[in-house]
């Protein structure tokens, strides 16, 4: 509450680096599970993001204070921009030799994460097989299998989790640094 919280929800900083009030500004993701996929089918127990304006964030904040429930687990995550325009997944495995895989793959941010957001569906496989995949440069590649080796190892160390499998999203931000922005999944 007070000042934060009013520079939090109404204001952003545009891409000149001035302040702007605007209702429509992305300022969050939401992350959530049982999404339908474009064509309507029944529901998937799959995550799925949603870019939040300030003015709907505004609005989640004010029904979580209200008390009201919420019939789903969700995750609340702040904007990070990509410099680039990508987000960059990394896939790891293990198989049960200790033999550690990692593939590390780009595609389109706003492909994904769309401003302003669109209806909570998953897109066909079709659709996300013609997005295509974009090289990332070898020092980011480098950058990206480094945090997420070590995002496996802490696991193990510190919480007795060993993985078969982890896929983890990256973006580059203004600062050139990769930054953890969503774990896809984990077995």
């Amino acid at each position: 509450e007070g000042p934060a919280a009013a520079a939090a929800f109404g204001a952003a900083t545009a891409s000149d680096g001035s302040q702007r009030s605007d209702e429509q500004t992305p300022a969050a993701i939401l992350r959530r599970q049982s999404t339908r996929l474009e064509d309507g089918s029944a529901p998937l127990d799959v995550p799925h993001a949603t870019v939040l304006s300030l003015g709907q964030l505004r609005d989640l904040v004010e029904q979580v204070r209200g008390g009201e429930a919420e019939d789903e687990v969700w995750s609340l995550q702040t904007i990070v921009q990509p410099e680039d325009g990508l987000r960059v997944v990394s896939t790891y495995s293990c198989d049960g030799a200790g033999k550690e895989k990692s593939e590390v793959f780009a595609r389109q941010y706003h492909r994904f994460y769309a401003i302003p957001p669109q209806s909570l569906t998953l897109p066909l496989p079709e659709a996300v097989a013609a997005d295509g995949c974009v090289e990332v440069p070898p020092s980011r590649r480098a950058a990206v299998e480094t945090k997420t080796l070590s995002a496996v190892r802490f696991a193990s160390r510190f919480h007795g989790l060993d993985f078969e499998g982890l896929v983890l999203e990256f973006v580059f931000d203004a600062g050139g640094g990769a930054v953890l922005h969503g774990c896809w999944c984990a077995t």
